[in-house]
């Protein structure tokens, strides 16, 4: 039979926090690992979806400003038809 001693549990103890710590440690850095990498990913979505925004907004905005060139050039020349007579 084994003596249980006060020496005996306080290693044990200690040994078992320090597993504990260690494996701790490790599921909260890969934790962190796989946080930044979604992060990073998203980041990238994020750029990737302003970008296109942003391409797309600037086609709109010409489409308006040739529309808009054409209902003037429209509008001058009914306005002169009518100024002649």
């Amino acid at each position: 039979m084994k003596t249980i001693s006060i020496k005996n549990s306080a290693k044990n103890i200690t040994k078992l926090n320090d597993l504990a710590l260690d494996k701790t440690e490790k599921v909260v850095n890969s934790s962190f690992e796989v946080i930044e990498k979604a992060q990073l990913k998203a980041d990238s979505l994020i750029k990737k979806g302003l970008q296109f925004s942003d391409k797309k907004q600037n086609n709109i905005f010409n489409a308006l400003e040739a529309g808009k060139k054409s209902i003037w050039k429209k509008a001058n020349k009914v306005v002169d038809l009518f100024s002649k007579k």
